[in-house]
């Protein structure tokens, strides 16, 4: 639908909507920029594409930061507008593919906060399904931040124990000295600042799962005590004489090298063998790029669109922090970024740098990485 006035486009779109809306940046009463301000605000599932004679550097960059999805220089021809508009359908089809993939995964799988839909990942949901219904001990391994956490909740939700306590735990967030108290619980004087008894997370967790994260950088010292309790699930809380017996399954976690530490003697040989009864690896997030722009979708939860140009850039990414280090760069824009949909120069400075060209008709946006 055609419109000479602005407001009378304006009205349209509150009364009616609009998937798509190519405006002029010169306009009488209400210039291109008021009027993306104003679509933006009506209907955030709109689309709008600025035309403009008087092209600059900074005024493209405003227009996208504005939420413009694209930004077409006069002349122009009639193909390229028909390319451009294309384009913002194939955006919205891929949007809700996206979207309805991730319902997809989390329905069949029931596996909470895991997204992926890679041959990676889909060797890990086969892991899970074949050790959660036992109760053998299993070791996750992988990188900080690539879920490791999540495989380990995933197999205690769908084993017998999933009515109970899940307990967690980081081995390298606690000094050795409360470590043990923080495992196997302590009485009141047991040492110094023991003020009352306290049961440790075993004893909790009774009945249910406790995760060992980051087991590789427990001490020489615990890891013999823990492979003492792992023998028949009986401990003394420090400073008590009596014994006490518990029913839990043990899952750990690491991001080093378990092997290696056995060879260089800072990893107990028997205790690995203990823990290690079977073994899953949690990937890298640049080993399974494909599932980037799920997980995208998924930390924006419908919170804000995200420009297609801005996914290939995120995706390019190699993600060293991993998942983790993705879902917190989504919060902090989502936080930060007024307009509802992240644009490409959004991305933060140190990750990404960008050049912004106008060549002929085309606005660019290139990744130097």
């Amino acid at each position: 639908m055609f419109f000479s006035d602005p407001e009378d486009a304006v009205q349209h779109i509150r009364e009616s909507s609009a998937d798509v809306v190519l405006t002029d940046l010169l306009m009488p009463k209400i210039n291109g920029m008021e009027l993306l301000k104003i679509v933006k605000s009506e209907s955030l599932n709109t689309d709008v594409i600025m035309m403009t004679a008087y092209a600059s550097i900074d005024t493209s960059v405003e227009a996208m930061r504005r939420g413009a999805y694209d930004y077409i220089i006069k002349p122009f021809e009639l193909d390229d507008v028909s390319l451009r508009i294309e384009n913002v359908f194939e955006k919205r089809r891929m949007f809700e593919e996206n979207i309805n993939l991730k319902r997809i995964i989390s329905a069949k799988c029931g596996r909470g906060e895991i997204i992926g839909e890679s041959e990676r990942m889909q060797e890990v949901y086969r892991f899970i399904d074949r050790v959660a219904p036992n109760d053998v001990k299993v070791l996750i391994t992988g990188e900080s931040g690539s879920g490791k956490g999540l495989v380990a909740k995933a197999i205690h939700l769908e084993s017998r124990r999933k009515d109970q306590k899940f307990v967690s735990i980081n081995c390298s967030d606690i000094p050795e000295t409360l470590l043990e108290s923080e495992l196997f619980g302590h009485l009141k004087g047991a040492f110094s600042g023991a003020q009352k008894d306290k049961i440790g997370l075993f004893e909790y967790a009774d009945g249910g799962t406790v995760f060992l994260d980051e087991i590789g950088d427990m001490s020489m010292t615990m890891q013999a005590k823990l492979l003492w309790v792992m023998q028949d699930l009986k401990f003394r809380p420090l400073g008590g004489n009596d014994e006490v017996t518990v029913d839990v399954r043990l899952i750990c976690a690491t991001n080093r090298d378990l092997r290696e530490l056995v060879k260089e003697n800072k990893f107990r040989e028997d205790l690995y063998y203990r823990i290690n009864v079977v073994s899953i690896h949690m990937p890298p997030l640049r080993d399974r790029k494909e599932d980037i722009p799920l997980l995208v979708s998924h930390f924006l939860n419908g919170r804000k669109k995200i420009h297609p140009k801005a996914v290939s850039l995120v995706t390019r990414y190699n993600w060293p922090g991993n998942v983790r280090e993705l879902k917190n760069m989504i919060e902090r824009l989502v936080t930060l970024i007024d307009s509802d949909t992240i644009m490409p120069d959004d991305l933060p400075s140190d990750m990404f740098e960008f050049r912004v060209f106008l060549m002929g008709t085309a606005y660019h946006i290139v990744n130097r990485r």
